[in-house]
């Protein structure tokens, strides 16, 4: 019996059904990596909602409050009783993990289950185009993904804890993507330029990976935006453990200043990078250890020390 995932956010589809804005639902592959990611099969096969054997609707989550489709649904289906519930890590602190296991136990309920999505979705559609997961320990070769065993990964929104901004753009419009177009205006991003990472393409092949390589950091964000292409990401978290950030085509994160990481590609030997600045840019790297630098002491002070443990920012601010 096939099994199909359920997401609920606003994104684009292929239907004129406008429920299919904030409903998608797909067949589901046999993996075991991280429940959050989307999961399609290969190639994706869609389901309609009308053939599902749930019910859906598409409402004004602003105004639910008032909302008269709402009310209506409520008397003719009998639904006297509401609450809401928010699901995410700050709000269940260290049971949180064990919360989204026995979520994603397959059960069965006696009664209805009803859930209307005011804010947020059930995936993440940047997971699509960036993951990450802690790094194992072994010195094989840096493009393979290096998973511990079991994997362990980990949400952007536990990157966001560390700094790392993410979003998913749409990289084959980037000149006149509206969201890119967006974020560099509130960011300040004013200058931008191109650097494709193969050894047919980069001068200097060799040297130039081993120097990304080297763990570093930078007095500045660096912000890159994978267009074609992919690569790995590598950051500390505040234990000093490597993360492996995975950006693949359409993917875009920021690296705040005072962040030690580094860069390599992956199994695929190419990215093509759109690479973003606030003014002139600057792209010194201060390899480890250069802690004595105000980027890496604000770093600590804001996202190491702060509450023991970072601050959280908005993963796609």
């Amino acid at each position: 019996m096939g099994v199909i995932g359920h997401v609920y956010e606003e994104e684009e589809y292929h239907t004129k059904d406008p429920r299919d804005e904030v409903i998608e639902a797909w067949y589901m592959d046999d993996s075991d990596d991280n429940q959050r990611f989307p999961h399609h099969c290969e190639p994706k096969n869609f389901e309609s909602l009308d053939k599902l054997t749930v019910l859906s609707w598409r409402l004004d989550a602003d105004k639910y409050e008032n909302h008269e489709e709402l009310n209506k649904i409520r008397e003719t289906r009998g639904y006297l009783y509401m609450d809401s519930i928010e699901v995410f890590p700050k709000n269940y602190g260290i049971i949180y993990e064990d919360m989204i296991k026995k979520f994603f136990e397959e059960h069965l309920h006696i009664d209805e289950e009803v859930r209307y999505c005011l804010e947020g979705s059930g995936t993440d559609p940047r997971e699509d185009v960036i993951q990450a997961w802690y790094m194992d320990d072994n010195d094989e070769d840096q493009r393979l993904p290096h998973h511990r065993e079991p994997k362990e990964f980990v949400s952007l929104d536990k990157l966001a804890e560390l700094g790392v901004l993410s979003w998913r753009l749409d990289a084959d419009n980037y000149e006149t993507d509206e969201e890119l177009k967006k974020i560099r205006e509130d960011r300040g991003y004013s200058y931008i330029d191109f650097c494709e990472v193969c050894p047919e393409k980069l001068p200097n092949y060799e040297e130039k990976i081993k120097n990304f390589f080297e763990e570093h950091l930078h007095t500045d964000e660096e912000i890159r935006y994978a267009v074609a292409g992919s690569g790995y990401f590598d950051v500390r978290d505040v234990n000093e453990s490597w993360i492996r950030v995975w950006v693949k085509k359409g993917g875009m994160i920021v690296l705040p200043a005072g962040i030690y990481h580094r860069f390599t590609l992956d199994s695929s030997n190419y990215i093509k990078a759109m690479r973003l600045f606030v003014g002139d840019p600057i792209w010194t790297p201060y390899n480890r250890p250069h802690d004595h630098l105000p980027a890496r002491q604000e770093y600590v002070e804001t996202f190491v020390n702060a509450d023991g443990a970072g601050r959280a920012v908005n993963a796609a601010a």
